[in-house]
């Protein structure tokens, strides 16, 4: 389980696509989250290197990861035809600064 510390800024995620997604055909990258409260919600993601199948979202100075507990995030596709292609959720532990990192 990957973790951060609450209202950490900088964070990026990276997500290795292990599928045959045609990344030629990809319109739009987002990364779906449900945090420990359940809401819902996204952030708008880039293809980083499509050779290697890998996706990205750079969160900058935004503490997005306000809440503590267990978040789970995926990528998500649309494709240049429409159509939307959901990833397999992982799940990122949220901490308190000074709290020992899950092992």
């Amino acid at each position: 389980m990957e973790w951060v510390y609450k209202d950490q800024t900088g964070v990026i995620i990276e997500c290795k696509v292990n599928s045959d997604i045609d990344f030629n055909s990809i319109d739009t990258v987002n990364f779906k989250y449900k945090d420990p409260d359940d809401n819902i919600g996204s952030w708008g993601g880039q293809v980083q290197d499509a050779t290697e199948k890998i996706v990205a979202v750079d969160l900058g100075l935004e503490n997005t990861f306000n809440v503590s507990g267990v978040w789970k995030v995926w990528p998500y596709f649309v494709m240049t035809d429409n159509r939307t292609i959901p990833g397999i959720p992982d799940e990122v532990q949220c901490i308190e600064e000074g709290d020992a990192p899950p092992t």
